[in-house]
């Protein structure tokens, strides 16, 4: 039955093809659920990505939706559609429909139903979890109008596209953490021990890269991740929401605390995949004069001691020197032990008060 099935309604090459093409052509995502929302047999569909956690956000990319209802959807339908809880427990892959979490008497008597679902002359839905982990919730799910319920073979037809579906949205998803990182690492235009950590408006974290074990590492560190949220040291913590409340305005911002710069600028991205609200925030150290230049004895050194103690001035660790300059760590743990010899310093932080 299930070949039958398949052979009579087989997959449409240009909606795979479309679909696929979404890597490149970020454009074509509201025709493709469209596509996916016609072969599967709704009227209405919406592939959704929702950021969990104690604070949690909702993107979502809709078809046959007016506006308003997807725009109030996001804003607050999304907290209290029943068919959302019941989608907490699906595994990926898995599919449900309406009646799976409540009958059509039940659900016809929920404010989700007559506030949201009755305006739009909907009713029965299908959906699908198409990715999940501890931290994101990728699905889709599609209704049909109130005369009539999905049936198997509209489930069947549903689940033949998820391989698809969930393969595209992975890559999507892929591609879009590591542009974001990509773009906040050329802001920070690759100085020396800068990390990147993607905030929201009340500072939780949604991603961190670049060196930031090195800022968060430190006996006495002035930021901190503590429950998934970023933390500054004493007053700094409001200077710094503050900074975040104007980098969401569209505000590039820079901070300076001691030896630290933290610059503020706005996650530039125009994927739906990609919630809005996030800020960067890149850490800097700061540079005055030149590692030379406020280094006198620097200009003694040989060429290949002169380059790993101006890294050393900058905080490296020797993990990082022996990245920086192609060698081994214990060449780079050898060639810093000569630098402090030959500086006259007993460690790296009095190496780094040096540079003045």
């Amino acid at each position: 039955m299930a070949m039958s099935e398949h052979s009579s309604h087989p997959l449409p090459d240009a909606l795979l093809g479309n679909m696929y093409e979404t890597l490149t052509r970020q454009s074509l995502w509201p025709s493709v659920v469209r596509d996916i929302t016609a072969f599967a047999g709704g009227t209405i569909g919406a592939l959704q990505i929702r950021r969990l956690g104690p604070k949690p956000t909702t993107a979502m990319i809709s078809s046959g939706l007016e506006p308003a209802f997807h725009q109030a959807y996001v804003e607050h339908h999304y907290l209290h559609d029943p068919h959302l809880q019941r989608a907490a427990s699906l595994t990926e892959g898995q599919t449900l429909f309406s009646r799976d979490v409540l009958s059509d008497k039940d659900f016809q008597r929920t404010p989700y139903y007559n506030d949201y679902c009755r305006p739009q002359g909907i009713r029965d839905l299908m959906g699908v979890m198409l990715l999940r982990d501890a931290e994101l919730a990728v699905s889709y799910a599609t209704y049909a109008p109130d005369s009539r319920s999905f049936d198997e073979r509209n489930r069947a037809s549903l689940q033949r596209l998820v391989p698809h579906l969930s393969r595209v949205v992975s890559l999507t998803l892929e591609r879009e953490r590591v542009g974001c990182l990509k773009a906040a690492l050329e802001a920070g235009q690759g100085a020396c021990d800068t990390a990147i950590i993607v905030v929201d408006r009340t500072l939780r974290v949604h991603s961190m890269s670049g060196a930031i074990e090195h800022w968060l590492g430190q006996p006495a560190p002035f930021l901190a991740v503590q429950s998934g949220v970023l933390v500054a040291r004493g007053t700094a913590q409001s200077r710094l929401l503050e900074a975040v409340q104007r980098g969401l305005e569209g505000e590039a911002h820079k901070l300076t605390f001691d030896s630290l710069a933290v610059c503020i600028a706005p996650v530039a991205s125009k994927s739906p995949f990609v919630p809005c609200g996030l800020v960067n925030v890149i850490l800097v150290p700061v540079v005055g004069a030149s590692t030379e230049a406020s280094m006198p004895k620097l200009g003694a050194l040989p060429p290949s001691l002169r380059r790993v103690a101006c890294l050393m001035g900058r905080g490296a660790a020797d993990k990082e020197i022996a990245i920086e300059l192609g060698m081994t760590l214990h060449s780079a743990r050898t060639y810093a032990a000569r630098v402090l010899k030959r500086m006259g310093v007993q460690s790296r932080r009095e190496l780094m008060r040096s540079r003045g």
